[in-house]
């Protein structure tokens, strides 16, 4: 009776694994893939060459799904980080890229975004820098001019002082 029952099951997976794996195709190509693989996780061990598909399909599904789920979290990046390029979008870029599966087909776009927006940044930093070096100059130039100006003016005293001392006054 056992027997009989697990040999019932194993001709039933093995007459209507075709029909299974065309369901799963049906519901990856839904975007229901964890529906998809949850259908073909239930195909059991014994039923060796069933087994076989199922789990081979399993992968095709799971790669689909993380393909799909990759394209949206990079779209939404890339959309993101198109609309503005501030601080706070560049985290929020980030954080959606660090998402998407390293197995995804996405995940090559999004390493190239996330290259795009650390050059933006660098960029942004090397100029922050350059103003500040050239403003600190200016303040530096300005600083040795009004030192300049104030030993022009002490010397110009000074000058005067003696020249005022050196003159004789002859009272008569």
């Amino acid at each position: 009776c056992i027997n009989t029952g697990k040999t019932r099951i194993i001709e039933y997976y093995n007459s209507q694994i075709d029909f299974l794996l065309a369901e799963a195709e049906s519901l990856a190509n839904s975007q229901k893939f964890d529906d998809a693989m949850i259908l073909l996780a239930t195909v059991p061990e014994v039923c060796k060459e069933a087994y076989e598909k199922a789990m081979a399909k399993i992968g095709d599904v799971y790669q689909q799904k993380i393909d799909v789920e990759g394209a949206a979290k990079y779209n939404e990046a890339y959309a993101l980080w198109k609309s503005s390029k501030s601080k706070d979008t560049a985290l929020q870029v980030v954080d959606l890229l660090a998402q998407i599966n390293p197995l995804s087909k996405s995940a090559k776009d999004g390493r190239s975004l996330v290259a795009s927006v650390e050059a933006h940044w660098a960029e942004l930093e090397a100029r922050r820098r350059e103003i500040e070096e050239r403003n600190w100059a200016f303040k530096m130039r300005q600083y040795e001019d009004k030192q300049n100006a104030e030993t022009a003016q002490r010397e110009m005293n000074h000058e005067y002082r003696m020249q005022e001392s050196n003159f004789n006054y002859e009272v008569q």
